[in-house]
């Protein structure tokens, strides 16, 4: 990103985020900062976060299975978005409002 308005607003909401209570979880904070992550490529999977510590007293491992197929929607694909600009060259809010919303209902 070039745009230093964005990175100061980005750095600021990441301080926000750091835990504000002394005693606070850092098996949650860990959790929430890395489902957090600005970009996806450095975010953490779904799969991996489930396998934090946090829910381990919920889990039951003999309903845990792995999807049989992958999902991989149109908005996630490289082109999709430009990670320098901050922004979509591709597609308006509404475009992926739409998509998200037509591609969640063609899940079987």
């Amino acid at each position: 990103m070039t745009d230093d308005p964005a990175i100061v607003y980005i750095q600021e909401m990441g301080k926000s985020l750091k835990p504000s209570r002394p005693d606070s979880n850092s098996d949650l904070e860990k959790l929430k900062d890395d489902m957090l992550k600005f970009n996806p490529f450095f975010r953490v999977s779904a799969s991996e976060l489930l396998k934090s510590k946090v829910f381990d007293e919920f889990r039951i491992n003999k309903n845990e299975k792995s999807a049989s197929e992958k999902i991989l929607l149109e908005i996630d694909k490289d082109e999709s978005f430009n990670y320098e600009s901050g922004k979509s060259d591709k597609y308006t809010f509404t475009d992926y409002k739409k998509i998200v919303k037509t591609e969640a209902t063609d899940i079987h």
